[in-house]
């Protein structure tokens, strides 16, 4: 859920800008709109269409507005302007000529133009899907820093519900394209659950042709591959199509618009997304089963692939994620009677109860090996750990706090690095402290395989404040 956090304008500005930086992100400080004639932000300002929003010098009322309570830098802030209640919005253009696909809203300062408790109400959406939807009350001379970490729109809106509301330091991240920018996204439940369904399991599955593109699902090589209208898995040239081959093992990794083998460079991103009001499942399977599937290339960044050796993934074992909760133990194993070679996800949605939590992997096998890799915290879309994967270059430890350190070499799921317990007897504890809010939902995950079986192995995951 998103975050509120009320504090006073003048420690919000720091906090804002360097968190807005270390995201790669855009800082919109609106301090380079003094020239305009009616005060109206222009539709294209960062490649945004601007609607029912001006932007004013925060002193022009003095202390009789909360004009100067939000300001956090410079000396403008936008103002919605709120007439008939026509809500604040800002949205993609609609002729998407900058190659902009979608956006993130992190946070913004803000607080009531002229009374006390006006509440604001924001809602975000996707294709015209609702996807997020949050009130916050501002004061008149007290700001309020709003964290959303909303991810994946095209749009947002402001309705407030007796006056103009002020905003500053709006801090946001576009996402743009190359080969494609616009990205194919389709919003048939039944399609994407069986899209979700194959991809987590390793099986096939052909669509039905929806909008002019057929979907497909099948293994590739050693990993799985999802591709728009191929002639065949594993098709190597198509000129108008998708491929998605992550953990393939060598460089035919996949492509848009061109080769998918040996493609140039180029970042390509699925998303499973879940509509506002939807139930989040109770399974890891089903829980992928959202009501938008968006692909798309974003060529912002850019990878270059490793030769990885991904035949080790179980598409056979699947572990349940528990519904949201703020139990301890996030996982248990005891002298299991069977062997995992291969590794398998397990996944819970856990609700943080303090403002630092620490994760903590204890391994013990007196027969053979436990290994554990890919260990992720999400909220909101960010990441909170670091060197999930063991492989920060140089520091394979880097982030972690180990008894005794064993990151080793050859055992990684997608990469070169995994953990692995090494002590006989004795549980070995690896663990990551990380900063979240108290209340927010982080979906914790990891994967897990172990040698042997019977007694002396075991496997407890915890998460404490």
């Amino acid at each position: 859920m998103p975050t509120l956090t009320s504090t006073a304008a003048s420690s919000i500005s720091t906090s804002a800008s360097s968190d807005c930086l270390t995201n790669n992100s855009t800082l919109i400080t609106f301090d380079d709109l003094t020239n305009l004639t009616d005060y109206t932000i222009p539709n294209g300002y960062f490649n945004l269409r601007w609607s029912n929003v001006r932007v004013l010098q925060a002193s022009v009322y003095g202390l009789y507005s909360g004009y100067l309570t939000a300001l956090s830098s410079g000396q403008y802030v936008a103002v919605s302007v709120n007439i008939y209640s026509n809500p604040l919005t800002i949205s993609l253009p609609p002729s998407n000529s900058s190659n902009t696909t979608a956006f993130t809203i992190w946070s913004f300062n803000a607080s009531s133009a002229w009374f006390d408790n006006n509440t604001v109400t924001m809602q975000g959406s996707r294709l015209g899907y609702l996807l997020y939807i949050q009130n916050v009350t501002l004061k008149l001379n007290s700001a309020t820093f709003v964290q959303l970490d909303w991810t994946n729109i095209d749009r947002i809106t402001f309705s407030s519900s007796i006056a103009q509301f002020v905003m500053d330091n709006l801090c946001l991240k576009i996402s743009n394209g190359t080969n494609n920018p616009v990205g194919i996204s389709i919003s048939d439940s039944i399609v994407i659950s069986k899209i979700a369904n194959a991809l987590y399991n390793g099986i096939n599955y052909t669509s039905p042709l929806i909008i002019g593109h057929r979907w497909n699902v099948g293994i590739c090589g050693f990993g799985i591959e999802l591709n728009l209208d191929s002639p065949s898995l594993c098709h190597c040239i198509y000129s108008q199509g998708y491929a998605v081959r992550p953990c393939i093992g060598n460089m035919n990794w996949g492509g848009i618009n061109g080769d998918t083998c040996s493609a140039s460079n180029q970042t390509m991103t699925v998303t499973f997304q879940l509509a506002y009001g939807a139930i989040v499942p109770t399974t890891t399977q089903s829980k992928l089963s959202y009501l938008i599937l968006d692909i798309e290339e974003r060529g912002n960044i850019v990878i270059t692939p490793l030769i990885l050796d991904c035949s080790n993934i179980n598409t056979t074992i699947t572990a349940k994620a528990r519904n949201a909760t703020s139990n301890r133990q996030i996982y248990y194993l005891s002298n299991p009677s069977f062997e995992a070679p291969l590794y398998f996800q397990v996944s819970t949605i856990y609700i943080a109860q303090a403002i630092n939590e620490t994760l903590t992997f204890g391994l013990r096998n007196d027969r053979g090996r436990t290994y554990i890799d890919q260990v992720s915290v999400l909220s909101g879309g960010r990441e909170l750990l670091i060197n999930g994967n063991f492989d920060y270059p140089s520091n394979y430890q880097y982030g972690w706090s180990q008894d005794p350190y064993n990151a080793q070499y050859g055992c990684g799921l997608c990469d070169s690095y995994c953990y692995a317990d090494s002590s006989i007897g004795i549980m070995d504890y690896v663990s990551q402290t990380f900063t979240t809010t108290p209340g927010t939902v982080l979906y914790i995950s990891f994967y897990i395989r172990w040698i042997s079986s019977g007694s002396g192995i075991i496997a407890n995951v915890t998460i404490y404040p």
